[in-house]
């Protein structure tokens, strides 16, 4: 579940809008935020199945836990690990 953070005066829904928002790694976000302490296994929901970790959630459906995470960042969580359709004929 995402955490309210307040950055620079102004309020964000999570982290991570936070971090997009101001142009800064999510990591990076957690240590100006003073969370640092509190990073540990991220759990996700990927297409309605949840995992303890972004780890578990890439070997599940065969990704790295980097491209977990960016999906995370980015909001797109559902489509990560899609085969791609489409291209040239």
């Amino acid at each position: 579940m995402a955490r309210e953070v307040t950055f620079d005066g102004k309020t964000w829904p999570s982290v991570a809008a936070c971090a997009r928002a101001n142009g800064i790694p999510y990591n990076t976000m957690y240590g100006y935020l003073g969370l640092r302490s509190e990073i540990g296994p991220r759990p996700v929901t990927i297409r309605g199945v949840s995992y303890p970790s972004l780890k578990a959630a890439g070997e599940a459906i065969g990704v790295s836990r980097e491209a977990v995470r960016q999906a995370a960042n980015l909001g797109t969580l559902d489509s990560v690990g899609l085969k791609k359709t489409g291209g040239s004929a």
